[in-house]
């Protein structure tokens, strides 16, 4: 019985094409937005806490109050110097940043973000911060000329290809290039210049100032814990508390906050179109209803019940969903790879999509749902028809 229901409701959706494919394209463009984007969130969360493996959960952030949103200024080397002391640092690394300086090379100037860094023990902290060369070697200590840059400055930046031995020019002083870093595939890092720490003090004029601090603490030694002391420390040797000592875990927190804020906004925005889809499915088959009373009489005249009716108008109005979402996974799936795209085109590699298959059954499960639900109404006002009134129209 629930084949024949099957066969008549597609040979019925068959006879009315146009109308057909018009409504299910709102069911399309409702399920290809919520799989996109549903596939685009979850992508980006995955990506982010990839990351955050590769930096590792060992590592604490110092910086001035509000430096993750603000790039506030207030550390200083006293503050760097307070934080060396502490037992449970295995090593720190201090950064001084200036925005917007003049880069030339090859007769072509750019402005670029500099980052002044300290150059003893480069390599190894470099290593830890999972930062590779792709050709020449770091800084060892005691360079003051010398500059890295980073992938993208290599390769994109000029209109030809920095190397290694190469001299570029940094707000007018001469740098020799000793390395070029590997892609990372985020544009903050792929478009770093790096210079000793004190060559960027005296070439900026910033004395005394640290942009942030970077820590990694001794393996077997609670973070939190020393996150805590570091704090302490810093408060009572500063006297105020103009700064922030963040761990891996606060700022996976803030960033999954933003990005479920996110998320819920936007899946609402596509919930809206397929809200549209559903009006439009309701519509579809009410006219269909009132096109087939006369059909609906002749059933009932030979014997079918009121479950018969509603279950036929039931599961056209659910295939009309399904095909919609079928169609709509296919849709997401293409914007999605298509975002993919063009981040990564952007600078922005780490963004990998992958539209899971649990992902696609549920947007069909969720599609013939909406569909059926739909076509509820249309289906009951069928049902309840009375042969004698059908055959009359």
């Amino acid at each position: 019985m629930i084949k024949d229901y099957f066969s008549l409701a597609l040979k019925n959706i068959a006879h009315r094409k146009l109308r057909a494919w018009l409504t299910v394209i709102g069911i399309i463009i409702g399920v290809g937005s919520i799989i996109a984007l549903v596939a685009i969130s979850m992508g980006l969360k995955s990506s982010i806490e990839t990351e955050f493996e590769k930096m590792g959960v060992d590592k604490i952030f110092i910086g001035p109050k509000g430096y993750i949103n603000t790039g506030g200024q207030g550390l200083t080397t006293d503050d760097m110097d307070t934080v060396d002391s502490i037992s449970d640092v295995e090593w720190s690394l201090s950064l001084v940043f200036a925005q917007g300086k003049k880069v030339s090379f090859n007769k072509k100037d750019v402005y670029a973000q500099i980052s002044g860094y300290q150059t003893k023990d480069l390599d190894k902290k470099f290593a830890d911060m999972n930062i590779k060369v792709e050709s020449g070697s770091l800084f060892r200590g005691g360079e003051t000329d010398k500059a890295i840059v980073g992938y993208k400055v290599g390769k994109d930046f000029f209109d030809k290809e920095i190397r290694v031995k190469d001299n570029i020019e940094i707000s007018g002083k001469k740098f020799t290039v000793v390395a070029v870093l590997a892609e990372i595939g985020n544009t903050q890092d792929d478009t770093m210049i790096v210079i000793p720490e004190d060559t960027a003090r005296d070439l900026f004029d910033k004395a005394n100032e640290v942009s942030y601090i970077e820590v990694k603490i001794k393996s077997g030694n609670d973070i939190n814990a020393a996150a805590a002391k570091i704090k302490k420390k810093l408060k009572d040797k500063r006297g105020d508390e103009n700064f922030e000592v963040i761990t891996p875990e606060q700022l996976l927190k803030t960033f999954g906050d933003v990005l479920m804020i996110i998320h819920v906004v936007l899946i609402g925005i596509a919930a809206i179109s397929l809200l549209v889809g559903a009006i439009g499915i309701m519509n579809s088959m009410y006219t269909s209803v009132l096109e087939r009373t006369r059909e609906i009489g002749i059933m009932k005249s030979v014997g079918a019940r009121n479950s018969d009716i509603l279950s036929l108008f039931l599961i056209e109005s659910g295939i009309i969903g399904l095909i919609g979402g079928f169609f709509g996974i296919i849709l997401g799936n293409l914007i999605a790879k298509l975002v993919e795209v063009i981040a990564k085109s952007a600078g922005f590699g780490i963004l990998k999509v992958n539209v899971s298959i649990y992902l696609m059954i549920g947007g069909l499960l969720f599609a013939f749902i909406i569909g059926s639900l739909s076509g509820l109404w249309p289906a009951y006002k069928a049902a309840k028809l009375k042969p004698v009134d059908a055959l009359r129209k």
